[in-house]
């Protein structure tokens, strides 16, 4: 496989460079791009590489606005396209994906990478969904279905990659109290494993905890880029990634004391280097053939039976889809 040179010291940089072919006058739509992100700096190591167009987008348009100006400034003659996209929320992906489907031309890589982590009390989408859940996989799944006719209009071997976590080993996909609602009966099955928790030094339990709601929504995910790898078999290559533990605003939300012990535990990335496995996830051709593949450090890895299980897939689609609102 082309990246077996790769790991997790690789700087983004040095996967642009390899896979440039990948990236040049290429359409690519990146997600949940921002100031001193991972999406921003995503954004810039493959403007680097000459890509046709570069589509970024984040709930706040101002952010946004921030990173397009960055990028503009490194690369003045790359088209740079703003969007606003509020993965919580149904109506404004709805919205944004009515404005993407006007655009010209196709998308040839769409970078699923919006998240948000450890939200440390119980929220509500504006759609009645768990913040983890609506944010890091239904909205993805909703805007992704939403702009797929662009996506199948590509002719340069298009793809779809999914940022998820190695936190997914946290939690199964609840289906019995996927909104933590606190439910009396969850089986064995779907609740958390907790020997994975105490080596993660997370508390375990069956009411709302963050960090169990973050590994459902992860291991949805990757559920998610399963069954859409298996849709799109020969049309378009699905992946999903690890990035690793990198200092972004992403751990906004967890006391600093905390996040200081997570990284003595897992000593942080720095942003090119967490930019690499997604990277590597998104423009590798060897990964062609690999269709719903799971990276981590750059490497093609396996995951847990419940977060690959087919008819897991499918019924996590199926849910997925009715919950949206989308016949799909």
């Amino acid at each position: 496989m082309g990246s077996q040179e790769f790991n997790s010291k690789t700087d983004g940089s040095e996967v642009v460079q390899k896979f440039s072919s990948s990236v040049k006058d290429k359409t690519i739509l990146v997600t949940g791009v921002g100031p001193n992100g991972l999406g921003e700096t995503l954004s810039l190591l493959l403007a680097s590489e000459q890509p046709a167009r570069l589509i970024i987008s984040g709930r706040s348009l101002d952010k946004v606005g921030a990173s397009a100006k960055i990028i503009k400034d490194a690369h003045p003659k790359l088209e740079v396209i703003p969007l606003k996209l509020d993965l919580a929320s149904l109506e404004s992906i709805r919205s944004a994906a009515d404005e993407v489907n006007q655009y010209d031309g196709a998308i040839d890589i769409l970078i699923n990478n919006a998240g948000v982590m450890n939200i440390p009390e119980r929220q509500l989408s504006k759609d009645g969904i768990e913040m983890h859940l609506a944010t890091n996989h239904l909205g993805p799944f909703a805007f992704t279905n939403l702009i797929l006719p662009k996506i199948l209009a590509s002719s340069k071997s298009p793809r779809v990659v999914n940022v998820v976590s190695n936190g997914y080993a946290l939690s199964p996909f609840r289906f019995s109290d996927w909104n933590f609602d606190g439910k009396a009966t969850i089986p064995e099955e779907e609740q958390p494993p907790k020997k994975t928790c105490e080596m993660f030094g997370v508390p375990w339990g069956l009411d709302y905890l963050p960090s169990i709601a973050y590994g459902q929504s992860k291991t949805a995910g990757i559920l998610f880029t399963k069954e859409l790898a298996k849709k799109l078999e020969g049309k378009v290559t699905v992946t999903c990634l690890n990035p690793g533990a990198i200092d972004t605003d992403l751990w906004r939300q967890m006391p600093r004391e905390m996040v200081e012990k997570v990284f003595a535990v897992m000593p942080p990335k720095s942003r090119p280097q967490g930019a690499s496995t997604p990277l590597v996830a998104a423009l590798d051709p060897s990964l062609t053939g690999d269709s719903g593949a799971y990276l981590n450090d750059c490497q093609v890895e396996d995951v847990a039976e419940w977060a690959k299980d087919p008819k897991i897939a499918q019924r996590c689609w199926a849910w997925s889809a009715q919950t949206a609102g989308l016949q799909v």
